[in-house]
C-alpha cells in the first residue's frame, strides 16, 4: 500500500483543493464534506492508495455487459 501526503490548500464553495506532496505533485479537488473531521486550510492529510480488486471486477463486468449490448457494430 502506498501513502500520499496532501496539503489542504483552500476550501471554497464546498470544494477543497488538496496539493499532493512530492514525489506525487499535482492537485486534487474533493467535496469539502469528504475531509476528515477537523481538517481545514493548512492541514496535512495522509491517504493510502491500494488496488480495489472488487471494483476492478465490477467495472470489467459493466464494460462486458455494455459491449454485449452494443454488439459488434455500435
Amino acid at each position: 500500500m502506498s501513502e500520499i501526503h496532501l496539503f489542504v490548500d483552500r476550501v471554497e464553495s464546498g470544494i477543497a483543493t488538496l496539493l499532493a506532496a512530492s514525489p506525487w505533485d499535482g492537485e486534487v479537488k474533493v467535496r469539502s464534506d469528504m475531509l476528515p473531521t477537523g481538517a481545514r486550510e493548512g492541514t496535512w492529510l495522509c491517504a493510502s492508495l491500494a488496488v480495489d480488486a472488487h471494483k476492478r471486477e465490477e467495472t470489467a463486468r459493466d464494460i462486458d455487459a455494455l459491449m454485449n449490448e452494443l454488439g459488434d457494430s455500435p
